[in-house]
């Protein structure tokens, strides 16, 4: 059995062998404490990879930054120990009412990256930083979400973008398999209420009736690190295309 199965992404002492000579090795234990000491608390991870030193997920949160609300802003950062990608800092939210994340988009605020050569802990308090200066835009593009109700024909766009978003095909799945909201909360057609309406649905899979064949199928549950991240960010930027 290869011993490299066995690894884990955040207590790995070492990288891939796959890497050049030149990357350095910065654990995901130390970027964490970096993390605690500007205080961002690790929360959640994704770490689903075939060598367990692949793209990975953590979630941070500072009980002191909240939306009005009263959902967390979160910041998610994406990693690898084998070198195909740097620290990606993105911002996210954390909704209470359903325990869902979801990352903002980047057409909204751009991901900060921190690479692995000349990593300094300085480098984490400046990307934090730069991404904290803009949370206010947060709170007002969520307001402006929740303010505008979509026209049957926005929603629709919007669905038709989530499947393409999730690599499906939007004339096989009728935008009303996707309306049945999972919590009150989540009803009706506001663009904020229909953004979190289908995220779940995207991330978390579903079954659909394709609309050719009649037969039942099923898009599975994002369990990846970065796929979760990639169609957060592009349901994101979906919708405020449409809506704001």
């Amino acid at each position: 059995m290869n011993t490299l199965t066995q690894v884990n992404a955040l207590t790995a002492t070492g990288p891939s062998e796959r890497v050049s000579s030149k990357y350095r090795f910065i654990s995901s234990a130390q970027f964490i404490e970096d993390m605690r000491v500007n205080g961002w608390d690790l929360v959640n991870t994704v770490n689903r990879t075939r060598t367990g030193l692949g793209k990975h997920a953590m979630r941070f949160r500072n009980p002191a930054l909240k939306l009005r609300a009263g959902d967390f802003l979160e910041i998610v950062v994406l990693n690898s120990h084998d070198g195909t990608t740097s620290f990606q800092l993105s911002l996210g939210i954390y909704r209470l009412v359903c325990a869902n994340g979801l990352v903002v988009g980047k057409n909204i605020i751009q991901p900060v990256y921190i690479r692995h050569v000349g990593y300094a802990a300085e480098k984490v308090k400046t990307a934090l930083a730069s991404l904290i200066e803009q949370s206010q835009r947060i709170q007002e593009l969520v307001d402006k979400l929740q303010a505008r109700i979509l026209s049957v024909e926005e929603y629709t766009a919007f669905v038709n973008a989530a499947l393409i978003i999730r690599g499906l095909t939007p004339h096989k799945v009728s935008a009303e398999q996707l309306h049945v909201p999972q919590r009150d909360e989540d009803k009706g057609l506001n663009a904020w209420s229909v953004l979190n309406r289908i995220q779940e649905y995207s991330v978390n899979g579903f079954e659909y009736t394709d609309l050719e064949d009649q037969r039942l199928k099923t898009a599975r549950r994002l369990t990846g690190a970065q796929p979760q991240i990639k169609v957060n960010g592009a349901l994101f930027d979906a919708i405020t295309k449409i809506a704001a």
